[in-house]
C-alpha cells in the first residue's frame, strides 16, 4: 500500500478516497502509535492522505484473488507472453570477423621484458 501510495501520489494527494482491505488490523493503523518502527513510519506516511479504510471480509472480497492468479493454465500459450524480435542489422556475421582484430593478444610484463634484455 505505501509504494502505491507513492506512485499515485499526484492523485491521491488533497482529495478524500477509501482504502479497502480484507486485513481488519488495517483498520486501526491510523488510531494509534505502533510499537514496530516500520509500522509507525508507514503510520505516519499514510497519515499526510486523506482517507478512510474499509474492512471487506476476506470470502467477501473476491478482487484480489481475480487480480493475483493468471487465467492462462499455461503460460506459454499466453499469446501476450510471446514476443517476436527481428534485426534490422546490415551487418553479418562474416563482415564482422573479416573487419575486426582479434580481442586477446600476448601480454609481456615488465619482468618478461627485463628478462629478455638480459
Amino acid at each position: 500500500f505505501i509504494c502505491a501510495l507513492d506512485k499515485w501520489n499526484n492523485y491521491l494527494n488533497g482529495i478524500k478516497f477509501i482504502w479497502e482491505t480484507d486485513h481488519k488490523a488495517l483498520t486501526q493503523l491510523n488510531q494509534k502509535a505502533q510499537i514496530n518502527k516500520r509500522c509507525e513510519r508507514w503510520r505516519l506516511k499514510i497519515l499526510e492522505y486523506d482517507y478512510k479504510v474499509k474492512y471487506i471480509p476476506g470470502l467477501t472480497n473476491s478482487m484480489p484473488d481475480y487480480l493475483s492468479r493468471s487465467p492462462v493454465d499455461d503460460a506459454e500459450e499466453d499469446p501476450d507472453e510471446i514476443s517476436f524480435s527481428t534485426s534490422k542489422s546490415t551487418q553479418t556475421d562474416s563482415d564482422f570477423i573479416n573487419y575486426h582484430s582479434p580481442i586477446v593478444t600476448a601480454v609481456q610484463t615488465r619482468a618478461m621484458k627485463l628478462r629478455n634484455e638480459v
